[in-house]
């Protein structure tokens, strides 16, 4: 009896101690798993000014095919930074852009990495810049504030004085307009056809007379031609006899002219006018008194 009592206990303890092998056998193999998938992700830091609610555990993707999570997010004052571990299979070179993209229509989160086309590998020690692309709550919220633009615009058109209120004002004048031509034109159309007709008779009368005196037109015109070169010659006779006075009118008014000196000298003035005086008397005594100046003898 005791012997099949000891008998199960140890069998007891061997399947413990076998299970427990065996979970720790599972559970190194994990860790050795986990440790070498580790070692093929390469850590990259990536510095956002807006994570668009991105959280731990957020894919990311390498143009479009899952290559890696977000294993952490570090808030600073006026940015954050994503620590993402990525499957590289292909080197990462400079132009590279990280961008926090929202796909589907639930608005999943991930991290999308698109590779530059650069010559030099990208440095993964430094942190990169990335950017967010509005996603769809964003395009949301964007027609939302263009419908209620659209609304207000629509309320403005529907005004007493807006536009639609002009237009259709503008629209009745000119069927009014339209409609009191009609009824000029249909009450008028024998005048209208009358007055065309006396049109075109006056037109054909012109015609002919201008035609009958086109010899007479042109005879005039050469008139006129003759008369024009006369005017000009007579133009430039007058310019030639302008210049002539103008030459003499700078004589006259130079300084070392005789009229100027009598006009600008008054003692000069004054003595020819006495000289002049006294010439006029000396000239009416000699016709008085001739023998005063003249004696007469007879042989």
């Amino acid at each position: 009896m005791d012997f099949y009592k000891n008998k199960i206990t140890t069998e007891f303890k061997v399947g413990i101690f076998t299970l427990i092998g065996i979970l720790i056998l599972f559970l190194s193999y994990a860790w050795f798993t986990e440790f070498i998938n580790k070692s093929k992700y390469t850590e990259i830091m990536v510095r956002f000014t807006n994570a668009g609610n991105i959280e731990k555990g957020s894919d990311v993707t390498i143009l479009g095919v899952k290559r890696g999570k977000v294993s952490d997010l570090k808030i600073e004052r006026d940015s954050v930074i994503l620590t993402v571990k990525v499957l590289l299979e292909e080197p990462l070179f400079e132009n590279t852009d990280f961008i926090i993209n929202e796909v589907g229509l639930m608005g999943d989160i991930q991290v999308e990495i698109k590779p530059g086309g650069g010559d030099k590998p990208l440095d993964l020690s430094s942190v990169q810049q990335g950017k967010r692309k509005p996603g769809m709550s964003a395009l949301i919220s964007e027609m939302s504030d263009v419908v209620m633009d659209l609304k207000i615009v629509i309320r403005e058109l529907n005004r007493n004085d807006g536009i639609l209120h002009t237009g259709r004002s503008i629209i009745d004048t000119s069927l009014i307009f339209v409609t009191e031509l009609k009824y000029f034109f249909e009450h008028n159309s024998d005048n209208l056809a009358e007055l065309s007709l006396k049109s075109a008779e006056v037109v054909t009368q012109l015609t002919e007379i201008i035609n009958r005196n086109e010899a007479n037109i042109d005879q005039g015109f050469d008139s006129m031609v003759q008369i024009m070169a006369e005017i000009s010659l007579t133009l430039e006779e007058l310019n030639r006899t302008s210049q002539s006075v103008r030459n003499l009118t700078d004589k006259v008014s130079s300084d070392s002219s005789t009229v100027n000196r009598l006009l600008s000298e008054e003692d000069l003035y004054f003595n020819l006018q006495r000289t002049v005086t006294r010439m006029d008397s000396l000239l009416l005594d000699i016709k008085k008194n001739p023998k005063k100046y003249f004696k007469f003898s007879v042989f």
